[in-house]
Formats: C-alpha cells, sequence, structure tokens
C-alpha cells in the first residue's frame, strides 16, 4: 500500500513538473500587465513557492522582473517583455526545425 502511494505521487510531480524556460516564460506571462505578489505568483503558475522564490529571485538579478518593495509586488520589464518575445519566436519555430529534419 505505501508503495502504491509513493509512486502515484512520484506520477503527479513528473505531470507536473515544468523545465527552467517554461518556468521563466511562465511567470513573466503572469506578471506581464499586472503587478503580482509572490504568493499569488505560486497560486497561478502551478509551480512550488521554493521554485518561484529561485526563479523570481534570478528573473530581478537579471533585471528581467521589477520588485516594488511598497506593494510587495512583482511586474515585468521592458527587457522581461523582450526576453518573453524571443522565448515564444523560438517556441513557433521549434515545430518548423522538426519537421525539417524528418525529411
Amino acid at each position: 500500500m505505501t508503495t502504491d502511494l509513493v509512486s502515484l505521487k512520484a506520477r503527479r510531480y513528473r505531470v507536473n513538473r515544468k523545465d527552467r524556460s517554461q518556468s521563466i516564460s511562465s511567470i513573466l506571462e503572469l506578471l506581464n500587465g499586472q503587478p503580482l505578489r509572490q504568493s499569488s505568483i505560486v497560486q497561478k503558475s502551478g509551480l512550488t513557492y521554493k521554485q518561484v522564490k529561485k526563479y523570481v529571485l534570478l528573473l530581478t538579478n537579471c533585471n528581467l522582473v521589477y520588485y516594488n518593495e511598497q506593494d510587495l509586488t512583482y511586474k515585468t520589464t521592458a527587457k522581461g517583455l523582450h526576453y518573453l518575445n524571443l522565448q515564444n519566436s523560438m517556441v513557433e519555430l521549434l515545430p518548423l526545425t522538426k519537421t525539417s529534419s524528418n525529411q
């Protein structure tokens, strides 16, 4: 019975895992247009608190996200929007690369 619970939890976490670029893009998209607190980012992104804390710190250090100390909120910067546009362009190009390599 215990092994069943462990395997069930392992499958659930495997399904919800995102790679680093997906996690970063997810956070930037959430913060695009509206400032959010860290707890709201956790709730809306599907990431853990630990992951959000790590990525928000990284994004803030790279000037992709701005932290407002008065409101305790985060918001995507112009540089963050540029990164997000580049990331979305890459995602659009990936299917073309995949199909062209199959020929």
